[in-house]
C-alpha cells in the first residue's frame, strides 16, 4: 500500500505541475533562495537512524542552502517544489559527516470550506560521502482556517526507507498525523502542537515499531534592539513499541525520546540574519547503543531573498 501510494502521488504533484502551461505567462511567480553557513557542537555524536553514538562530542562546520518555487495556474490551485540541503561536516568524527539532499512537490486547492492538496518528498541522505539513505513519502491532506485564529491541517503519509548500510532496516510505513497552530496575535504569538501516530513495517522483524510521538512550540516575535527577532521554544516526545525480538538485548526494543527544543532568530541587516539553535535529547531504551542523551548547540547566519 505505501508503495503504491508514493507512485501515484508523486505522478499527481508532477501532472499537477504541468497541467496547465497555458495559463503561467499571465501568472506570478513566487521563489524564495536561503543559504546558510555556522558551526555546532554535538556533544555524542552518531547517527540515532543506525543507533550508533560515539559518546564523545564535536564540532561542526554546518551549511545548507534551500530554494523554492510557487505558483497558481488557476484562481484557487497552488502548486509548487523546492530543494533543501543540509551539510554537518564534523572536525574529528568525518566518518559521522552528514549531507542530505531533499526534493518536494506540492498541489493545493483551496474549495472555500476546506483546502485539499497532496505533498511528495524524496530524501538522499549520504554518509561520509557515500548514500546511505533513500526517503520517499507521498502525503495527501486537508486543512483548515477557523476565524483566523485556529489553523488545522490532517494528513496521511505513506512511506518508503532504503538503508545501502543494512537492508534489514529497508521499510514502508503508514502514519497519521495532525498539525494545530493557535494564533494568539496573528503571527507574533503562535502556538503549535503536532500529533503523529505511524506503523512502520521493515524487512526485519525486529525493525517493525508502533509509534506515537507529539510535538509542542511556541513562537514570539519581536524587537530586539531595533532589530526584527523570533524566539521558539518547545518540547517533543516520542514513543516506540519495537514488535519483533532484538537479538542484542533477546527480547523487544522499547524507546522513548523527550526532547527540549530552543531557538532565536535575529536580522542583522538586508537579506541577512543570525539564527542560535540549542536542543536537548534525552533518548532511553532497552537497548544500550540507542540509550544517551544529547546536547546539541548551533550558530548559523543566513541571507534569504
Amino acid at each position: 500500500m505505501p508503495n503504491q501510494m508514493i507512485r501515484r502521488m508523486s505522478a499527481i504533484c508532477a501532472i499537477s505541475a504541468l497541467a496547465c502551461p497555458a495559463a503561467l505567462a499571465d501568472e506570478t511567480f513566487n521563489w524564495s533562495f536561503e543559504a546558510s553557513a555556522g558551526s555546532g557542537f554535538d556533544s555524542n555524536v552518531g547517527i540515532a537512524e543506525l543507533d550508533q553514538a560515539t559518546g564523545e562530542g564535536d564540532a561542526a562546520l554546518l551549511l545548507g542552502a534551500k530554494a523554492g518555487l510557487e505558483f497558481k495556474p488557476v484562481k484557487r490551485l497552488k502548486l509548487n517544489a523546492g530543494y533543501d540541503y543540509s551539510g554537518t561536516f564534523y572536525d574529528e568524527y568525518d566518518q559521522f559527516n552528514l549531507e542530505t539532499h531533499l526534493g518536494s512537490l506540492g498541489a493545493e486547492y483551496d474549495f472555500e470550506i476546506l483546502s485539499a492538496g497532496v505533498l511528495y518528498n524524496h530524501v538522499d541522505a549520504r554518509l561520509d560521502g557515500d548514500s546511505y539513505l533513500t526517503y520517499e513519502m507521498a502525503s495527501p491532506y486537508v486543512s483548515k482556517l477557523f476565524a483566523d485564529k485556529v489553523f488545522v491541517r490532517a494528513a496521511y503519509e505513506a512511506a518508503e526507507k532504503s538503508y545501502d548500510t543494512n537492508q534489514f532496516r529497508d521499510a514502508d510505513a503508514e502514519a497519521v498525523r495532525v498539525d494545530g497552530y493557535y494564533f494568539l496575535q496573528g503571527r507574533d504569538k503562535v502556538v503549535s502542537v503536532t500529533g503523529k501516530v505511524t506503523e512502520e513495517d521493515a524487512v526485519s522483524d525486529a525493525f517493525d515499531y508502533d509509534g506515537f510521538q507529539t510535538k509542542a512550540r511556541y513562537t514570539q516575535r519581536f524587537n530586539m534592539f531595533g532589530k526584527a527577532s523570533k524566539a521558539r521554544i518547545g518540547a517533543e516526545y516520542e514513543q516506540r513499541d519495537y514488535a519483533g525480538v532484538t537479538p542484542q538485548i533477546g527480547t523487544s526494543r522499547d524507546d522513548t525520546v523527550f526532547a527540549a527544543v530552543s531557538q532565536l532568530e535575529v536580522d542583522l541587516f538586508g537579506p541577512v540574519a543570525m539564527q542560535v539553535d540549542y536542543s536537548y535529547r534525552n533518548r532511553d531504551s532497552n537497548l544500550p547503543a540507542a540509550d544517551y542523551d544529547e546536547h546539541i548547540g548551533e550558530l548559523r547566519f543566513k541571507a534569504a531573498f
